[in-house]
């Protein structure tokens, strides 16, 4: 076990100094995102170790990845180790594109979709150079040990336009694997496509090879204000909960620049926006290096200890400059709080199955009590009744038990209680 953080992220030289580059001895456009890794052993503190996989204008002690054709966007990694393959204990799921050069001038996307034609002009509007845009699509790819990668199809696993996160997963309870992203510009029956903006949609797989066709599973409503869109939501398996982040796209206006949102799913197809949709990760202040711009969520979440990691990437003035890390109280998506009287909270109603309560609790400043009562509320019959309220609890723990003097809960276990 390696016990480190790996990241996999996109390497993007600026296109104003770098109007094309050279990976591995052959030109290509400067605005590709060529694959780059990086390792931690706490998560904060990252090297970026020298692969020789992949040169740059030349040099060729990079720590770049060397599997995608052209662009490559937005990997999804899943470390399985229970696959019997152990050339398949890495898997990623990741939207690439062929990539050329195109001569200077204006560049335009004629009849959008696959058949599109891009093409560009010179400064009197004349089209000098034009060719087809539908060398895109989704990808997968195999590794040992998550460094040195293999795509075992010969051309993309599916067709689509998705330049965002993608997320790759494992559900158990299905027997699935099950991947979230864009994959827009879905196929119709009478060889046109069916594109709604940017939105979320699922696909599923027995294998990581074979994919179901991709299922539209959120997009914005009415409810939302106009032009916005969701351009990716990384989600992962949380307690066995579906849950997203919500990166924010807005089309036009002075301010695109958005904060995340959370939304959750009990089967990863029906979703909700939880707490009315609330900022979930503010931009940062003046001064921050994050500062005025858009966040946009690098990973679904990460459980650490006692805490939940996320890491997302903004820049101030709307640019992408930089990954960021942000660090909540394990367990803390939502919580009540009382108010200086105190406060009271009875459950729905609850199955015991072993002989302790467990409380992710701030209760420092005060106390919290807990006691048991019947399946309708009430306080039970004299015999439960005696149980009356646990002892206090004081202090600031995600994992505090809750204690009564006169016993555990092995009674209870298999009898509905609030």
């Amino acid at each position: 076990e390696l016990r480190k953080f790996r990241m996999y992220y996109l390497a993007m030289s600026s296109e104003k100094h770098y109007p094309y580059m050279r990976l591995n001895g052959r030109d290509v456009a400067g605005h590709a995102t060529p694959p780059a890794y990086a390792e931690s052993q706490d998560g904060i503190h990252w090297v970026k170790p020298i692969l020789g996989q992949r040169s740059f204008n030349d040099v060729r002690d990079t720590n770049l990845l060397d599997f995608n054709r052209g662009m490559s966007f937005g990997g999804g990694v899943l470390h399985d180790p229970h696959d019997p393959d152990p050339a398949r204990r890495y898997k990623m799921l990741y939207w690439d594109q062929g990539n050329w050069l195109l001569p200077p001038g204006k560049i335009e996307f004629v009849n959008w979709g696959w058949s599109c034609v891009v093409q560009v002009k010179d400064e009197a509007g004349r089209v000098i150079h034009k060719r087809p845009y539908n060398d895109y699509g989704t990808e997968v790819a195999f590794s040992p040990d998550g460094i040195h990668w293999t795509r075992p199809l010969k051309d993309y696993a599916w067709p689509c336009y998705s330049d965002g996160g993608h997320s790759a997963l494992y559900d158990q309870g299905l027997g699935r694997y099950v991947a979230f992203g864009r994959f827009g510009l879905t196929r119709l029956a009478d060889g046109g496509q069916f594109a709604l903006g940017r939105n979320v949609a699922r696909v599923t797989s027995e294998d990581f090879l074979h994919w179901s066709e991709p299922e539209m599973v959120l997009c914005v409503d009415h409810r939302d204000p106009d032009s916005l869109q969701i351009n990716s939501m990384p989600v992962d398996l949380y307690e066995g909960l579906y849950i997203g982040l919500m990166e924010l796209f807005v089309l036009s206006g002075a301010d695109r620049a958005r904060p995340m949102q959370l939304a959750c799913s009990r089967d990863g197809r029906h979703w909700t926006r939880v707490a009315d949709r609330f900022e979930f990760l503010d931009r940062g202040g003046a001064g921050d290096w994050d500062a005025g711009g858009s966040v946009r969520p690098s990973t679904a979440l990460i459980p650490y200890g006692d805490r939940v990691m996320v890491y997302y990437t903004s820049g101030a003035g709307g640019q992408f400059s930089g990954i960021g890390l942000a660090t909540w109280r394990r367990d803390g998506f939502v919580s009540l709080h009382a108010g200086p009287e105190g406060g009271e909270l009875l459950t729905r109603p609850l199955m015991p199955t072993g002989r302790e309560l467990h409380l992710n609790v701030d209760a420092a400043a005060g106390e919290v009590t807990v006691q048991v009562c019947s399946f309708q509320g009430g306080p039970g019959t004299p015999e439960e009744q005696r149980w009356g309220w646990s002892e206090p609890i004081r202090v600031d723990a995600t994992d505090a038990v809750v204690r009564w003097a006169a016993g555990d809960l092995a009674r209870f276990m298999g009898w509905p209680r609030t």
